[in-house]
């Protein structure tokens, strides 16, 4: 397994070249660590993230998950994804828009 700072510069390089797909990318920002499933490049070239999870329905932990993923790419890229996304184990995806899950 690399190294945790090698993974971020690898995930940083791998979106400033702007691959379409990053698989595992890491982030980390203070005491906090995640490595997401996918980040999908959207057609405007920011990227939104994707988690796989085994489970049939969606789950709070996902979303704070994702706010996290959400908040590193916003960090990133200048500008927050418009949506986060959870494949489920029943094959079903379901996605929220950002905003809607931002706190006041």
């Amino acid at each position: 397994m690399r190294p945790l700072a090698s993974s971020v510069a690898a995930t940083k390089r791998a979106l400033a070249d702007g691959v379409d797909v990053v698989y595992q990318g890491v982030f980390v920002h203070d005491r906090w660590r995640g490595i997401a499933d996918f980040l999908l490049r959207q057609p405007d070239g920011t990227y939104e993230a994707l988690d796989t999870k085994l489970a049939r329905s969606a789950k709070p932990a996902y979303i704070l998950q994702l706010l996290f993923y959400n908040e590193q790419l916003a960090r990133l890229q200048g500008r927050e994804p418009e949506r986060i996304h959870v494949l489920l184990g029943s094959g079903e995806q379901a996605f929220a828009q950002s905003w809607l899950l931002r706190l006041p």
